[in-house]
């Protein structure tokens, strides 16, 4: 899709999307263990936000064939 001139806007510019494979794996496991989104996002000292971005990258690169795949749980989202 071709943007027209001066009508684009950065979104999500002031988050912080670099997460190193240490807290992924952390924020994986908190969530595996029914953690809330807001627990989580304390936790790692992070943006709920940017906590709520990661988890839903961990949901995309879930493999089905593996055990432990975050699924992305509306309550523990909004708990």
């Amino acid at each position: 899709m071709k943007r027209k001139k001066g009508e684009t806007t950065i979104i999500l510019e002031n988050l912080d999307f670099a997460f190193s494979r240490s807290e992924l794996a952390q924020i994986n496991t908190l969530w595996l263990n029914e953690y809330k989104l807001r627990d989580i996002a304390k936790k790692i000292d992070r943006d709920e936000n940017e906590t709520f971005l990661a988890l839903f990258h961990l949901s995309l690169k879930n493999d089905n064939r593996k055990t432990g795949n975050i699924k992305l749980k509306f309550s523990q989202i909004i708990g």
